[in-house]
C-alpha cells in the first residue's frame, strides 16, 4: 500500500475523482467533435478507467489503524 501522510492521502482522495471526471469529459468531447460514430471499445475502456480511479480513491481514503 502507499505510505502517505494523512495530508497527502486527503489531497489524493480529493484530486483523483476530479482527474477521472476530466478524462471522461475529454472522451465525450472528443466523440462529440471528432468521429461521428463512437468506438465502443474506447467508450468501455474510458468508463472502466473512470470507475477504477474512483475505486482507487475510495481505497486510499480508508483509515487504516
Amino acid at each position: 500500500m502507499l505510505r502517505l501522510t494523512s495530508r497527502q492521502r486527503a489531497v489524493l482522495v480529493d484530486k483523483v475523482p476530479d482527474i477521472a471526471n476530466i478524462v471522461a469529459g475529454a472522451v465525450v468531447i472528443g466523440f462529440a467533435f471528432g468521429e461521428p460514430e463512437a468506438s465502443w471499445p474506447v467508450v468501455i475502456a474510458a468508463v472502466a478507467m473512470w470507475a477504477g480511479a474512483l475505486v482507487f480513491a475510495l481505497v486510499v481514503a480508508e483509515d487504516k489503524p
